[in-house]
């Protein structure tokens, strides 16, 4: 845990922060389609989710 004055002052890890930002851009999509009732595209959405979720993994500590 970071103790306060030791957070940094740049942001290391851009395309992780991109692609978290993605994903919860996904998330209110898979949300706004199940409210709707459009489980065509609410599928779609889950598979681009499952997809997100391993993107991130693998982007995770590399710092850009």
């Amino acid at each position: 845990m970071l103790e306060p004055g030791n957070v940094p002052d740049r942001r290391q890890f851009l395309l992780l922060r991109e692609e978290l930002d993605e994903f919860i851009v996904l998330v209110r999509k898979l949300n706004q389609e199940v409210v709707e009732g459009s489980w065509e595209e609410t599928a779609r959405t889950k598979a681009s989710l499952l997809k997100a979720v391993d993107y991130i993994a693998a982007t995770a500590g590399q710092a850009h």
